[in-house]
């Protein structure tokens, strides 16, 4: 299993793996249209326009009906969705979902009661994210808070040692591990519930694109101005790599003209699954693929 296409001129918005009663893949040209593709032959299942035409706070009527209405047809929800100036994040069972609204306040729906999520200060939040299975939300601000609810209720908030340049941080809440990876320009690193770090590791190259599965188990990273992705273990040990363009060429072409990207285009999405299933964009092209197709690299391992 290992395809390419070629869909749109311009590069995605975001890739997203999805799985229900069929194992599909959403491949975003723009915050509100996506394509959604079956992972196994490729087929085009559904191209679909977001739009909601009422008032996008989420406390007005309809909302709640619209945001049930972010599944792909195998069932399952979209981990998250810009409708508007909302980002809207969903947990698997599309019972909770968390919003982030234009004015960095966040909102905890569950079952249809809304609740706004505080927090010890009122700065801009430059990154949020959900453990879609337990409801567990974090947020960074921009002060380099990192603020923790556990669904509505407020655990706290710690300082987190994190570089704002060159890139936005990125936050990432695997499912139900009680860790955080935290991701910047210059480092990863897993911290736990309370702010400690449990492991960190320097990163050669500027990030452009970052995923984790949802277990934990693998972190991916592509760098922001060359074609490389790394792919990392749970303690942040350098395992796999490979150039996105050789992905690309391993993979089958499913259009007869469908190009290979260029060996120094810059890697614009990813997403990765706990078995391995990984999906890339470059540029208008995507591929599904899986980890297998990256190189293999030595690990240390303790002698005694």
């Amino acid at each position: 299993m290992s395809w390419h296409l070629h869909i749109t001129d311009h590069p995605l918005f975001a890739v997203q793996l999805l799985y229900g009663q069929m194992s599909q893949i959403a491949a975003w040209t723009s915050s509100q249209d996506v394509l959604i593709y079956d992972q196994i032959t490729g087929a085009l299942l559904e191209k679909r326009h977001i739009l909601y035409n009422g008032d996008t706070f989420p406390q007005t009527d309809g909302w709640r009906a619209f945001a049930h209405t972010l599944s792909a047809p195998n069932g399952a929800f979209f981990p998250s969705v810009t409708v508007g100036h909302t980002h809207v994040f969903a947990s698997n069972d599309g019972r909770l979902f968390l919003y982030h609204d234009k004015n960095h306040d966040l909102y905890l729906d569950v079952d249809g009661q809304v609740a706004l999520l505080t927090r010890d200060d009122d700065g801009p939040l430059a990154a949020v994210s959900l453990d879609r299975e337990l409801g567990t939300a974090a947020a960074l601000s921009t002060n380099g808070r990192l603020h923790i609810y556990q669904q509505h209720i407020y655990i706290g908030a710690c300082d987190v040692a994190v570089e704002f340049e060159p890139i936005t941080p990125v936050v990432l809440l695997p499912e139900t591990s009680g860790e955080l990876v935290v991701v910047d320009g210059v480092k990863a690193q897993v911290l736990d519930s309370a702010g400690k770090v449990r492991c960190h590791h320097p990163l050669p190259a500027v990030p452009g694109a970052v995923a984790c599965s949802p277990d934990g188990s693998l972190l991916a990273i592509g760098d922001r101005d060359h074609t490389i992705i790394r792919i990392y273990d749970a303690d942040l040990n350098l395992i796999r790599q490979n150039r996105a363009d050789d992905l690309f060429q391993r993979a089958v072409p499913l259009q007869l003209l469908a190009d290979i990207p260029a060996p120094d285009a810059p890697v614009n999405q990813i997403a990765i699954d706990d078995d391995g299933t990984f999906a890339l964009s470059i540029d208008g092209g995507f591929c599904l693929t899986h980890v297998d197709y990256f190189y293999s690299l030595p690990r240390t391992r303790p002698l005694f």
